[in-house]
Order: C-alpha cells, then sequence, then structure tokens
C-alpha cells in the first residue's frame, strides 16, 4: 500500500494533467501542412530505377459538426487548398489544388483535368467524415461509400483508424508512457495489420499563449503477402501483391491542456515495401523505400 501511495504522490508532484480533446460544435480548425519526401524504387532488369522527390504544402480544415454529450464528436475532414511539387526523373510536375479547382502543369505545360471530377473527390472536393471520441480514437466512419475501392479491396476506413494519434484514459505527468495497439482487417486473410505506437510525455511548453503537453511519439507496422485485389463488385482481375511491408514513424506533438487540441506537431514516416505486380510478360518484383516528413501547425 505504501509503494501505491508513494507512486500516486510522484505523479502528483509532476503534475500529472489529464489530456483530452474538447471540441465545440461548429467550430473549424485550420492547420497548416509542410511536406518534404523521397522515394526510390527499385525495377526488375531491364527496366531503369528511379527516384523521386516530393515537397508541398497543403490546409487542412477540420470542423466540429455535432458534439456529443460523452465528448464524441461528428468531424468533417477537408483540403481546400494544395500546392505540391513532384520531381521525377526528366520531369517536373507541379499540382495546385485552391478554389475546388486543379492546375495541374508538367514540365512548365499546363495539363488538361477535365476527366477527373475533383469536386466529388474524397478529402479535395468533398469533406471526409469521422466520429471521434475525446482522446482522438476515430470510433466510426459515418459514411464509408466514397473512401472504399479506392486501393482495390482494402477497406479505407479501416486502415485510416491505424492512423491516429491517440490520448490515454488515465492522468499522466512528465516520463509517463502508454502504448496504443490498433489492427486493420486485411481482406482475404485472417492476420490484420497491426500498428503499435508508443506514447511519452516529455514536458510542458508554452505555444500561442496555451500550456502544451509534448508528446514524443514511435510507432512500427509489419505485414506479409497483402493481396490488393479489385474492388467488390469489379470483375476478378490479378493484383498487386504485398510480399513485405514495414512502416516506422516517429515524431512528437503538442497538445493544448486547457483547450484540448493540437497546436502543432512533426512527423517522420518510413516504409519499405516489396511488391509483386502483374505485368503482360508475366509477375515482377519491384521494391520501394521511402521517407516523408511531416509538420503541421494551426494557423
Amino acid at each position: 500500500i505504501g509503494l501505491v501511495i508513494a507512486a500516486a504522490g510522484a505523479s502528483l508532484a509532476q503534475g500529472a494533467v489529464t489530456l483530452e480533446y474538447r471540441f465545440t460544435p461548429k467550430e473549424s480548425l485550420k492547420y497548416q501542412l509542410s511536406l518534404a519526401g523521397t522515394m526510390k524504387t527499385k525495377m526488375p532488369s531491364p527496366m531503369p530505377s528511379s527516384d523521386m522527390n516530393l515537397k508541398g504544402t497543403l490546409d487542412y480544415l477540420q470542423r466540429a459538426v455535432k458534439v456529443a454529450s460523452d465528448g464524441t464528436a461528428d468531424i468533417e475532414m477537408s483540403c481546400p487548398r494544395m500546392e505540391m511539387e513532384v520531381m521525377l526523373p526528366g520531369q517536373m510536375i507541379d499540382i495546385l489544388w485552391k478554389d475546388k479547382r486543379l492546375d495541374l502543369k508538367i514540365n512548365g505545360e499546363p495539363q488538361p483535368s477535365d476527366e477527373v471530377n475533383f469536386s466529388t473527390m474524397p478529402f479535395l472536393g468533398a469533406p471526409v467524415k469521422v466520429r471521434m471520441n475525446k482522446l482522438g480514437k476515430v470510433v466510426e466512419f459515418p459514411d464509408t461509400s466514397a473512401l472504399e475501392g479506392l486501393v482495390g479491396n482494402l477497406r479505407i476506413s479501416e486502415m485510416l483508424k491505424t492512423n491516429q494519434s491517440q490520448l490515454p484514459d488515465h492522468p499522466v505527468g512528465v516520463g509517463d508512457s502508454w502504448i496504443v495497439e490498433t489492427k486493420a482487417p486485411i481482406p482475404g486473410t485472417d492476420h490484420p495489420l497491426t500498428v503499435k505506437t508508443t506514447y511519452l510525455l516529455e514536458g510542458f511548453e508554452t505555444l500561442k499563449g496555451e500550456r502544451a503537453a509534448k508528446i514524443v511519439m514511435k510507432g512500427s507496422a509489419q505485414a506479409k503477402n497483402l493481396e490488393i485485389g479489385a474492388p467488390a463488385g469489379q470483375q476478378v482481375r490479378p493484383g498487386m501483391t504485398f510480399d513485405e511491408l514495414s512502416q516506422e514513424m516517429e515524431g512528437a506533438f503538442w497538445f493544448s491542456v486547457e483547450k484540448g487540441r493540437v497546436l502543432k506537431s512533426e512527423l517522420t514516416t518510413k516504409v519499405w515495401q516489396v511488391m509483386t505486380v502483374p505485368l503482360p510478360n508475366g509477375t515482377r518484383k519491384i521494391s520501394t523505400d521511402m521517407q516523408m516528413k511531416v509538420n503541421m501547425v494551426l494557423k
């Protein structure tokens, strides 16, 4: 009993706090994201390997449509503006999404973009709707019809649930850590994609005049023999298989203790994958090594 009391006292001495999202109905939060990344692709002989460099900025809008008594909120997420630059061997691609219009240039030459209806594309033209609890966990996607089928038979809504920062369900002080494990079912296999993330409350800082908890995080995910087939309802055709898929991420985010919102985040993600891709003359293996840095700040 003495040890329990001592541990509780130590936690209080360090300033244990309860971290929760405090959604406000009809409130919109606007973030600016800056990103930069590289992807190295190794192709089978005699096809040449290639490198891709990407950088850009985008505005991310998060709006709480309604909030339940337990703090769970219906959230709309959208991207009203995006500016990207993609560099490939011999090509420079400039992408501008603004005022629900896409402008695309390749090596400075404007390209037609009327073939795709971007006004209904999830996140860009149409907001993505989720239901999120006060710990930041996505508990439901009210409407996933616009998301499904984007990547073969994978359920994108389930995959997105693994990509979220989750707060602890108990008060924490400096030096305290917690682990969150999420699983996404994969069609055609009994082995879900498991993402395990460790969080650590490193300390407190003042940002935008608010007391912010700096939370460091590190996570990983692995999968093997992940087959991407045709979306449900479409003609079955040979798909590609991820023979190996490995993802590592690390970074930090700053969370307002009083107002219950993310003020800033910095995240680096590394992805390594080996794919078997069907081609007219048989299957080939392609490996990619990708690294992406994403910084986000509340505007």
